[in-house]
Formats: C-alpha cells, structure tokens, sequence
C-alpha cells in the first residue's frame, strides 16, 4: 500500500500567508475593495493549491514568495511614502482646495467641515463626494460603506453599514453623526466657492446618469453651473457628461496607473490618451504620482488641467488637494487670491477664471 504523502505545513504556511498579504494590499491599494480582494485571495488560494498538489519544489514556492513580498513592500513603499506636493511649488502655481471640506479639522464630508472651508481663505475651491441612498437620497459621503463611529478617519468600531442598502434615515441612524443631503451642502457652499463634486458609482450606470442630471439641473437653478466641476473614476459617466453636457467641466480621477510605479514616456501618455477620449478637462491623481511629476508635467496637454489630492491614510494630509500650474487662467503669483464676499457670495466671474472651472 501506498504511504500516504505528509503535508507540509512549513510550506502550506507560507504559501498561504503571502496570498493573503498580497490580497490585504490589494484591498489597501484600491480603496477598500473588499469583495474583489476576497475573490482575488480566493483565486489565487486555488492556484497555490494546484501547484502544492503537482508537488511545485519547496525552492520554487519560496522564490514566488520572496517575490510577491517584494512587490508588496514595492507598492506600499509608492502608495503610502507619498511626496509633498510642495515638490512642485518652485516651478509651478499651486492652487488649494479643500478636499471633503476642512477635513483635517472636522470629520469628512460634513457641514462643519464645509463651513470652515468657506470661512478659511486659504481654500480657493472645495471637493466632496455624493451618491445614493436606497430610497433615492443623494448624499455627501464618500465610502460605500458607513461605520458606526468615525473620527478624522480613524475607526473606533467595526460595525459597518452598505450605504446602498439603507434608506437615509436608516443611515443617519447607523453613522452616529449627520450624513448631509446634497442640497444641504449646496445651500451652504453653492456659489461661494467653485466646487468639485467627486460621483461615487453605483455600480448601475443609469443610477450615475441620474446623479449627473440632477446636479447640473440642480446648479442650473442655482445659476452656479460655470463654478461646478464633476468627476469621477468612470470614464464612461464622464464620456456621457460631456456628450449630454459639455459646457460643464470634467475631471477624471486615478488613485495610481502603471506610469505611477514606471516613470516612462510611454506610460505616462496613456493617462492622457484616455482623459483626451472623454474629453476631460481635469486629470486628478493621488500624490503618489508626485514621484513622477517631471515627465507628467513635461507630456501634459495645452487644455488639460492636472490636480493632486492626498487620502486620509497619507500623513494625515487628509484635506489636501490642489490644482497645479493653471497656466492659461494665472498670469502670476499676484493673481492667487479669492474675491472679496458680497453678501456671504463671491465675485463668480473672477472666481471662475481664476480656477477655469
């Protein structure tokens, strides 16, 4: 009889924890994307398994080890160890905004954060993120998913709350704090400031359409449709945004692309082949890609506009995004500075050609 082959778990151990450690990263690296870091660890738990049945050499699995280590310390030593966008400052305009409002001072997304946006000069523009509820509620949150307790990004309980299956009094309830509506925050922000209104998909492209149809008819209304900007990471809502309205400007957004790891030429210009398709008016990358800034700059085109923004697991830089070198629309460093307030509004003109929204 046949003596049964013994496992081994030295090898089943290792194999095992870095599909994880490069699963947990992937979840990292995209911002949460739990279920396809649970499918990826999945797809590669199965592969791992083919291999240690065909009975793969110890040598060899502890060569692919080493090797998805590397690429982990290699991706978060480029997505967490971002460069300062002061980088930039001495050869080119560097413009602030404030990213979620004054999240840095007030908790994300919220009304507090907004109305020290407004008050503090220092902002020139101000970025939040909307989507929907499950009863058709257009919200400012950010996350697909509400946890119970926030504070300035850090967790303190782990109950969390899908914020497409809660209607929006279900989500006040299980978020602890106010989720503001969208015309809560345009009542206040609305023609004070040029905004830069991040949709959050729904994974339902005619649920996105809506989004955008009830912003620009929403600002229409407001007349501050010359001081709205949309963006997002889908290229397909930005393409029907332009298509349907193209007087309305449009930023498409990468957290990080492969030019963001590979400083070429070539890879650089795929970021603008695509933004020139959809025809984009604003490229918003993570500070990241501030590694390869000089070849960014160097290959950006004459109509398009380029934007850094920092997460809040960056230094805790968590309010900070910027415009970068406006050229067509600064002529110098004099020309940087927000229009006196009439009656708690600003001169929208100047405004509007000082940002080129």
């Amino acid at each position: 009889m046949e003596k049964k082959k013994k496992i081994d778990l030295k090898k089943l151990f290792w194999g095992l924890f870095n599909l994880f450690a490069f699963a947990v990263v992937f979840f990292i690296f995209y911002e949460g994307v739990r279920e396809v870091a649970i499918v990826l660890f999945a797809i590669l738990s199965i592969v791992f398994f083919i291999l240690y049945r065909l009975h793969v050499k110890t040598k060899t699995l502890g060569l692919l080890s080493v090797f998805v280590l590397a690429f982990v310390v290699f991706i978060l030593s480029i997505s967490f160890f971002t460069l300062d966008v002061g980088i930039v400052s001495g050869q080119s305009v560097v413009v602030r905004g404030a990213h979620r409002g004054n999240s840095h001072d007030y908790l994300e997304n919220t009304l507090p954060a907004f109305q020290s946006a407004i008050d503090n000069d220092m902002y020139k523009f101000i970025e939040f993120d909307v989507q929907y509820t499950k009863d058709k509620k257009l919200i400012v949150h950010h996350g697909e998913i509400v946890f119970a307790e926030r504070l300035r990004g850090i967790l303190l309980q782990s109950t969390d709350y899908p914020v497409r299956d809660l209607t929006y009094d279900e989500l006040l309830e299980a978020s602890g704090y106010h989720i503001p509506l969208y015309e809560e925050v345009l009542d206040l922000v609305g023609g004070v400031k040029p905004i830069n209104v991040e949709i959050k998909s729904q994974k339902n492209k005619e649920e996105d359409k809506k989004i955008v149809d009830f912003i620009v008819a929403n600002a229409k209304e407001k007349g501050i449709l010359t001081c709205v900007m949309i963006s997002s990471l889908d290229s397909d809502l930005l393409r029907y945004t332009k298509e349907i309205y193209p007087e309305l400007k449009t930023g498409k957004i990468y957290y990080v692309a492969p030019s963001t790891f590979f400083h070429t030429d070539f890879l650089t210009s795929f970021l603008y082949k695509e933004t020139e398709n959809i025809k984009a008016d604003y490229l918003l990358l993570h500070g990241a890609n501030l590694r390869n800034y000089e070849t960014i700059h160097s290959l950006l085109p004459e109509n398009l506009t380029l934007i850094i923004w920092y997460t809040v697991a960056d230094d805790n830089r968590n309010d900070e995004i910027y415009i970068i070198d406006p050229a067509s629309a600064l002529h110098s460093e004099q020309d940087i500075h927000v229009s006196q307030r009439r009656q708690n509004r600003v001169d929208i003109s100047n405004l509007q050609s000082f940002l080129q929204w």
